[in-house]
């Protein structure tokens, strides 16, 4: 298991560009990557019993290799998430809940009716840019701006976000780093995750 610690943006689709050559981000780059498209796929019986446990299940294709999420309910404070969650490589449509070392969450998903209900219930497909950031104060933080959108059905919603993830150091300079950005671009504080969309917009009218 591990936690996962990160600070949710919004940004203006008019913004995006420039914020990849924002002159803080020019000069706190120690890496980059090269783009990638992400593509989840979220899954949850009908009447989305995971979602009212705050379980969110998922199978995300990353280039040709297939990994496996599970996440619990974190918490969220002064826009920063922390969720605790479960990763392990897989293939497509094949779920291995028998490695996610929670016991709880081991039984649960041990429930072949459970099983058996799972289907998909929305996707997000976006394309994701990642800069490594080394901060003067020895902080690592993980800059990712995040463009596509969420579908489930007919149904669409638009992404266009920014998520700074702490890879080691103090949680703090999240916040630090954010308002420094907020004072020359259009970035608003995301409390909403990504997956709390998709579920508000597949799971419409079922209380979690």
């Amino acid at each position: 298991m591990s936690t996962e610690i990160e600070l949710k943006l919004l940004i203006a689709s008019e913004d995006a560009r420039r914020f990849l050559r924002h002159p803080l981000i020019t000069a706190l780059t120690w890496r980059k990557f090269a783009p990638q498209r992400l593509l989840s796929i979220y899954y949850d019986t009908t009447d989305c019993v995971l979602h009212q446990q705050r379980i969110a299940v998922r199978l995300r294709r990353v280039g040709r290799r297939w990994i496996q999420t599970v996440k619990t309910e974190g918490r969220v404070t002064a826009g920063v998430h922390e969720r605790p969650e479960w990763e392990c490589d897989t293939t497509k449509d094949t779920f291995v809940f028998d490695e996610i070392a929670d016991p709880t969450l081991r039984a649960l998903f041990a429930d072949p009716h459970l099983r058996h209900a799972l289907h998909p219930v929305f996707v997000t497909d976006f394309s994701r840019t990642r800069r490594l950031l080394h901060l003067p104060s020895g902080d690592v933080v993980e800059c990712a701006l995040d463009r596509g959108e969420i579908h489930a059905g007919e149904d669409r919603l638009p992404i266009c976000e920014v998520e700074l993830e702490l890879k080691s150091g103090d949680p703090r300079c999240l916040a630090d780093l954010a308002l420094r950005l907020r004072a020359t671009l259009s970035l608003k504080p995301g409390n909403v995750s990504k997956a709390e969309r998709g579920y508000r917009l597949a799971c419409r009218g079922i209380s979690p």
